[in-house]
């Protein structure tokens, strides 16, 4: 699986953010931002045998895969995630998982570059919808597995809309509430931190 249509869903990714092609092109550059060193920390870890850590990181990216519509990369560390939960051994996926990480990190980097492939999702990178193909990574399992979502409390709403400061407790509270998803939490965390609250409620919203 190494062609670009069998990487990214393009038209998948955006509706989990109702079109919103701005909010969308931001979560890619924020993914490629953090992920950048994605290959390198996986293999220390494995290399160090922290096969717990190795988990949790490959789980974190799963669920972050599944959101955006990387169907290559969530096919591939959902694999490596199995294989380090099973036994405690160097995960047989794990070429797999670091080259469809790398291939993401590409095709991220060309939609930076030309944001206007958004225009025409369909053809741009995943004409065929591939990642329909997964039980994991279709719009009611992403609902279920990567977001996890209940409904966010109204009050939590509320203080998005108005731009109200949040103490760190009561936001770590709602977060709970709202999504069981741990990379959901944290990039509905970093947004808020950094004072960006229309973020915060279109990806809310969209969940």
């Amino acid at each position: 699986m190494s062609s670009a249509e069998q990487t990214i869903n393009l038209e998948f990714g955006l509706s989990q953010l109702s079109g919103n092609k701005t909010l969308f092109l931001r979560l890619l550059q924020k993914f490629a931002d953090e992920y950048q060193q994605a290959s390198d920390k996986l293999q220390s870890m494995v290399d160090d045998q922290q096969w717990q850590e190795a988990r949790l990181y490959t789980h974190t990216v799963k669920g972050v895969a599944s959101n955006l519509g990387f169907t290559r990369l969530h096919l591939a560390s959902k694999e490596t995630e199995a294989e380090l939960k099973a036994d405690a051994t160097v995960p047989a996926s794990l070429p797999e998982l670091k080259a469809a990480m790398d291939e993401t990190l590409v095709l991220l980097a060309k939609l930076q570059a030309n944001p206007a492939l958004l225009d025409n999702p369909q053809t741009a990178l995943s004409p065929s919808s591939d990642a329909s193909v997964d039980e994991d990574i279709s719009p009611s399992a992403t609902t279920a597995e990567g977001a996890g979502n209940t409904a966010a409390p109204d009050a939590f709403i509320r203080a998005l809309e108005q731009s109200e400061f949040i103490a760190q407790d009561q936001l770590d509270n709602w977060l709970e509430q709202t999504t069981s998803d741990t990379a959901l939490q944290q990039t509905l965390r970093d947004a808020i931190d950094e004072l960006d609250y229309d973020s915060a409620l279109a990806l809310l919203r969209a969940s």
